[in-house]
């Protein structure tokens, strides 16, 4: 009986690896090369809305005259909610309006009884652009500033910014 030779294991494999090669180079000639004068896009720019490393450091009686009336009802907890209840932070909201009449809430969180301010919030969804409105630099040693996480989405409601 004669036996018929083929390909053996070495010649499949030699075959496979000629059509893989061949796979790569299709798709590689499919792909155009990037332009690399193209202009990258440039970073996007908003107003500083508030200045708030000019603000840390300063009373809720001082913020009040440097930022207006809150828009708050009740600007102060009741005699009930220090002595009984026993409230050691309360809120104040501030609707700052920008040159462009871009809006920005700053919710500015402080001790009814010391009258420090705790810390500053500015509400919205991207940590770059709150970063520009408020004029804050990351590692800054007089203030530290934090994420706040969406509950019930991915990404962030605002930025904390708490005074060192």
């Amino acid at each position: 009986m004669e036996k018929r030779r083929g390909l053996g294991c070495t010649g499949c494999f030699a075959l496979v690896g000629i059509g893989v090669l061949l796979l790569v180079i299709v798709v590689m000639s499919s792909h155009r090369p990037q332009d690399r004068n193209a202009p990258t896009p440039a970073p996007v720019r908003v107003p500083v809305v508030v200045d708030l490393p000019s603000l840390v450091g300063k009373s809720i009686d001082e913020l009040r005259g440097i930022l207006g009336e809150p828009l708050d009802q009740q600007l102060e907890p009741t005699r009930v909610e220090l002595e009984v209840l026993g409230v050691r932070e309360w809120m104040n909201d501030f609707e700052i309006r920008a040159q462009d009449d871009d809006e920005q809430v700053l919710i500015v969180t402080f001790d009814p009884r010391s009258r420090r301010v705790l810390e500053f919030f500015l509400m919205g969804d991207d940590r770059n652009i709150l970063m520009q409105r408020g004029n804050l630099v990351d590692g800054d040693p007089a203030y530290r500033i934090e994420a706040v996480k969406a509950r019930n989405a991915p990404g962030i409601t605002g930025i904390n910014v708490v005074p060192r």
